[in-house]
């Protein structure tokens, strides 16, 4: 013979109160805790929401939360280094833009037949050096070499100690 359990709705509903009350200590627990790790932003922080551009809006974010907690200067290099790693290539979402680069030549490939030379440099880019411009000079490895934006958007590349200069456009 099979005996069946009778439930007490008594049991049940002394059950379902202890975890319904012991769930809203939890969540209210956790929401007062929310509550206090929020802090009011600073006056300079909410100024900066107004700025329209986002250049000069993240600038401005920079310095207040820099004037609040201190320059990061890990984070410093870590942006001069993203920014140097971008150089001559299209200007991405973040705004990172140079307008000058020095470098030394690694290696020199000029192929004849095409008459186009790339020039490899110490941290890592390449670079195709255009027909324009005046530079007479040959490019060689361990040559210390500028690279700049010119007034018309493009790019160009001057070796130290010599004049003129050639364009260039990255290519990796």
């Amino acid at each position: 013979m099979e005996m069946q359990r009778k439930r007490c709705p008594l049991r049940r509903s002394v059950h379902a109160r202890v975890v319904g009350l012991s769930l809203a200590i939890g969540v209210g627990a956790a929401w007062s805790a929310v509550g206090f790790a929020q802090e009011t932003p600073s006056k300079d922080l909410l100024d900066c929401r107004a700025i329209g551009s986002d250049d000069d809006r993240l600038a401005c974010y920079d310095a207040a939360l820099d004037a609040q907690y201190g320059v990061d200067e890990e984070l410093v290099e870590k942006r001069k280094e993203y920014r140097r790693q971008r150089f001559g290539l299209p200007v991405d979402s973040s705004g990172a833009r140079m307008t000058e680069l020095e470098a030394i030549v690694a290696a020199v490939d000029s192929n004849l037949r095409t008459r186009q030379t790339t020039v490899a440099l110490d941290n890592g880019q390449e670079w195709q050096v255009l027909s324009t411009g005046g530079l007479r000079a040959q490019f060689k490895p361990g040559q210390s070499v500028t690279i700049s934006e010119s007034a018309t958007g493009g790019y160009r590349i001057r070796i130290a100690d010599k004049k003129g200069f050639k364009g260039v456009s990255r290519v990796r």
